[in-house]
């Protein structure tokens, strides 16, 4: 049962802590076998416009560090309302990508360790014209009695119970605790970003890892539905999301719903990788867990090559070309597939739902983007 024993503490492992216009390897074999459902994309159209312009701008990325190193279980903690953190480049030193900088500012956090959230105005050429709305994931540690609590806790309180404010069913423990947190101050927060003077123009980016990731969907769907009531028709807001790794958290008919109001703002990533050995393709096993309760994934999931995150003798042929490139998953299809606990469940958790794993993929692919971006200018 030792595999029970890391499978417990999945949630607070994510906090441990080319050519432009190539096209992915379209039906090829050459990069092993593709499970039902999932098909090359050829990266040029793989995100919206808008979203591939947040990628290859690095506003993307800097949500990622921010939702992983500066939230309620690390030093976003402490951290004072005017303080400005410095986000590292993506880029490389030698790439041809210009001088990149990211220092956002906090301008608020709410809520607890088990539903947190940090706001957050973007400052220097990867962070400009966005406020970044970023959730903190599950508590951290391997074996720690906080993780195991608040894994347990998700686990007995995931009944589906309805959400009249969101009209969809949904997981009773996600919903009492962001019930708590939008009744605390975030309804006030977020009505306040988009009615002051100072911030008018700027774009709202949901973001969040894991249980962060589910929080983030949550939001980004609430408030696309009550910004009707909150502004004029004719006035604009304008915002994205971006999830990585999130668990399942709503029926077949609430994920089409989340799909419908958020279509290309929403962009909900799953890593996944090959087997070295056999080529054989599988995803990060947390994003098909459905707690007993016929939970489903969100349509238009997209996948999101993560096999260069490895040491090179554990990679496959091709990981380093490939390595954040872009892979459809067709929800219709059971992708992301259904997973249960057990030995495979605990081995792709580790290879793939770790915040490191993610990080390293997505700096491939905000360097990819970038490439796509210029080239065609």
């Amino acid at each position: 049962m030792a595999w029970l024993a890391v499978a417990v503490g999945f949630f607070g492992l994510v906090l441990r802590s080319s050519s432009a216009r190539r096209l992915s390897p379209l039906n090829s074999t050459d990069y092993g076998p593709l499970p039902a459902g999932v098909e090359w994309l050829d990266q040029r159209n793989a995100l919206s416009p808008d979203l591939e312009s947040l990628m290859a701008g690095g506003q993307l990325w800097t949500a990622l560090i921010l939702a992983v190193h500066y939230n309620m279980n690390n030093a976003g903690a402490t951290l004072d309302v005017g303080t400005s953190v410095k986000v590292r480049t993506p880029f490389s030193a030698s790439s041809a990508s210009p001088t990149w900088s990211s220092a956002p500012v906090l301008l608020e956090r709410l809520g607890t360790k088990c539903c947190a959230v940090h706001l957050w105005s973007g400052q220097g050429i990867g962070g400009d014209g966005a406020i970044y709305v970023t959730f903190t994931p599950a508590r951290q540690g391997m074996g720690d009695i906080l993780t195991v609590d608040h894994l347990r806790r998700i686990w007995a309180g995931s009944s589906a119970t309805r959400s009249d404010t969101d009209g969809i069913t949904m997981s009773s423990y996600v919903k009492r605790k962001f019930d708590r947190l939008w009744a605390t101050g975030f309804e006030s927060a977020l009505r306040r970003l988009i009615t002051a003077p100072d911030l008018q123009g700027q774009k709202l980016i949901f973001a969040g890892v894991s249980h962060g990731a589910t929080l983030a969907q949550i939001a980004s769907y609430r408030f696309a539905r009550k910004l009707p009531d909150w502004v004029d028709k004719d006035k604009l807001i304008d915002f994205a999301t971006i999830s990585w790794n999130s668990y399942l958290w709503t029926d077949a008919a609430g994920a089409r719903a989340v799909h419908d109001t958020l279509r290309d703002r929403l962009l909900n990533v799953v890593l996944t990788q090959r087997q070295h050995d056999t080529l054989d393709r599988y995803m990060d096993s947390v994003s098909g867990y459905g707690f007993d309760q016929d939970f489903s994934p969100i349509p238009s999931t997209i996948l999101l090559e993560a096999g260069c995150n490895r040491k090179s003798s554990k990679q496959a042929p091709g990981d380093e070309e490939i390595c954040g490139d872009f892979l459809s998953c067709d929800w219709q299809q059971d992708c992301p597939p259904p997973t249960l606990l057990g030995k495979s469940f605990t081995t792709h958790l580790m290879k793939l739902h770790r915040a490191p794993r993610i990080q390293a993929a997505m700096k491939r692919a905000t360097r990819k983007a970038w490439a796509r971006v210029h080239r065609d200018v």
